[in-house]
Parts: structure tokens; sequence; C-alpha cells
């Protein structure tokens, strides 16, 4: 005795696997713990579609990625660009005395980021104050990443 159709029971696994891709914790597991930065335009449509074909899966992929993060782009938050107060501390240093390597290694030991010079995205700018430095850091933030 057949309850439902077969093709019914087929679109209904290829809906709820969709929507199980769909949502941005099991895309991007990476990205847990993110709080706040620009969202994820892709995590957001797919979460779209499962709110449009099924209103309880989608909200509740909206509420699983919001809360572990995941709906956000990496690297986005004011926060971890160091932009606020907070997350600026000054390396003093005497630049008449330093190579490019030797500041590319001081960089590395007080950030934990291995820089490469030739980069095209790194710029260098000389400051007449530490206080420009939040400034020029959210007017970058604001521009976006520089696609090479």
């Amino acid at each position: 005795m057949r309850i439902l159709p077969r093709w019914l029971k087929s679109l209904a696994v290829c809906a709820l696997s969709f929507q199980m891709v769909a949502c941005g914790t099991i895309l991007y597991p990476e990205r847990k713990g993110q709080r706040d930065g620009r969202l994820d335009v892709g995590v957001v449509l797919l979460d779209g579609v499962g709110l449009l074909c099924f209103i309880i899966p989608g909200v509740i992929a909206y509420a699983v990625d919001f809360t572990n993060g995941t709906i956000y782009l990496p690297g986005t938050s004011a926060r971890k660009a160091g932009i606020g107060p907070d997350g600026l501390r000054a390396v003093a240093f005497d630049a008449r005395h330093r190579t490019p390597d030797s500041l590319k290694e001081l960089i590395r030991k007080e950030t934990g980021y291995a820089i490469d010079w030739r980069d095209p995205r790194l710029r260098m700018i000389e400051l007449k104050s530490k206080d420009e430095l939040p400034v020029l850091l959210s007017r970058a933030l604001r521009q976006g990443p520089v696609r090479t």
C-alpha cells in the first residue's frame, strides 16, 4: 500500500537535502564564533530559499546561522580588524635602524601574521600621529578587499 507517490517522496528528499546544504553552519563551519560584520549574501539567499519553500526550516536556518555567526563574511568585523581603540597597540621601534626583513619579522612577532612585501594589497603610509590609524583602517574596511 502506497501512502505517498514516489515523485512526492523524491521531491521531499531533494528539498530537505537542499535546505540542509543551505545552512551556513554546514557550509562554513570555520566561521563559527563571529559576532558581527558584513552579511554573506550567498548564505542569506540560501537561507531565504529555505524560508520561502519551508517556513520552519528556513527560520531555523537563519536562527542557527545568526547564533553561530556563520552568516557573516570573515574578516569584516571592525573589532577583529583592530579598528576599535581596544584593538590597537603601539609598538615602538627605531625606523632608521630597521631593514625590510627585520620589519617583516617584527610584524610577524607582534601580530602573528607573515607578510609578503610583494603583495599588491600591501600599502605603506606614513602617519603624522597615531590618531590617524583608526581613520585609515576604517576607510580601508569600507572599501572592501582588493581583488587581484
